[in-house]
C-alpha cells in the first residue's frame, strides 16, 4: 500500500520560517501524514492527547489507535484483503462481548441461525422464564405412497396403503437423526382389499409382534415413532381407526 516512508515523517506539525523550497517540502510531509492518518510502525514523536494514528506494522491489517497521553488504545482493526473492519470494543462486535444484549428486535434478514461442528443450539430462559415461539412452523409432512422414509426431510408421514402386501424398506436417514420422534400414519384403499405392512430390519415394535392395522376401506391408523439408534427405529404400538 502506498503509506509514507518513516523518513518522511515530519518531527512537528509546525511550519517555520524558511525559504519557499524548505517551506513546500515541509508542507508537503505535514499533508501527505496528515492524509494518510501519521501511519507508521509507532506512534508519531509529535503527538499529544486525543490525537490518533494508523499502525502500520502489520501492512495488511493497519490499526487505528487513540493516543490519550499515556498509552494507545485500539480503536478499529482493518483488513485490506477482506475490505472489512472490526471496531474494538464495540456493541456490535459480539465475539469481543461476553455479554452481548439486543438493543431491539432481531432480523435475520432472511438468513438463518446456524452452529458448525455438528454444535447445537441453546436456547436457555433464566429462572422459571419459558420458550415462547410464535407462528412455530409444523415440522415437515410426506404425504404418499413412497414406504422408504426419508428422516432426513421429513418428521411426519402420512402413507396410503396399496391393496394387499406393503413394506415398510429399511431407511438410509436414520443414523444422523437419533432421537428423532413422530408419527406415521396409514391410509387404508378406498376400495379393493386391506393393505398389511410388513417391516424392515431396521424397525421394531413392541414384542417384536408387528403391526396389525385396521382392514376396513379408507381406515386410518397412527403409530408413533422415535429413533433408538442407527437401524433401529422403535414403533409404539397402532391408534386404530380414527374417525
Amino acid at each position: 500500500m502506498g503509506y509514507p516512508n518513516s523518513s518522511n515523517r515530519p518531527t512537528d506539525l509546525q511550519v517555520e520560517n524558511q525559504s519557499f523550497p524548505s517551506f513546500r517540502s515541509d508542507l508537503n510531509k505535514i499533508l501527505e501524514n496528515l492524509g494518510q492518518f501519521h501511519a507508521g510502525t509507532s506512534r508519531p514523536t509529535y503527538f499529544d492527547n486525543g490525537m490518533m494514528w494508523l499502525d502500520i506494522t502489520d501492512s495488511a491489517n493497519p490499526i487505528l489507535k487513540f493516543y490519550d497521553g499515556t498509552d494507545d488504545i485500539t480503536f478499529a482493526t482493518f483488513n485490506t484483503s477482506a475490505n472489512t473492519v472490526n471496531v474494538s470494543d464495540s456493541s456490535t462486535d459480539v465475539v469481543g462481548d461476553t455479554s452481548p444484549q439486543l438493543g431491539g428486535n432481531l432480523d435475520v434478514n432472511g438468513n438463518s441461525i446456524v452452529s458448525t461442528s455438528n454444535g447445537d443450539i441453546n436456547l436457555t430462559p433464566n429462572g422459571t422464564g419459558r420458550i415462547v415461539l410464535g407462528k412455530a412452523s409444523v415440522p415437515a409432512v410426506f404425504t404418499g405412497t413412497n414406504l422408504t422414509l426419508d428422516f432426513d426431510t421429513y418428521q411426519n408421514f402420512i402413507l396410503t396403503l396399496s391393496s394387499g402386501s406393503n413394506s415398510l424398506a429399511n431407511p438410509s436417514t436414520e443414523a444422523s437423526n437419533v432421537g428423532q420422534t413422530g408419527v406415521i400414519i396409514f391410509i387404508q384403499p378406498s376400495s379393493s382389499s386391506a393393505g398389511t405392512v410388513s417391516l424392515g430390519t431396521d424397525y421394531e415394535t413392541v414384542g417384536a409382534g408387528g403391526l396389525t392395522l385396521s382392514s376396513a376401506n379408507n381406515d386410518y391408523d397412527v403409530v408413533p415413532y422415535v429413533i433408538k439408534a442407527d437401524n433401529s427405529i422403535l414403533l409404539g404400538t397402532p391408534q386404530l381407526n380414527f374417525g
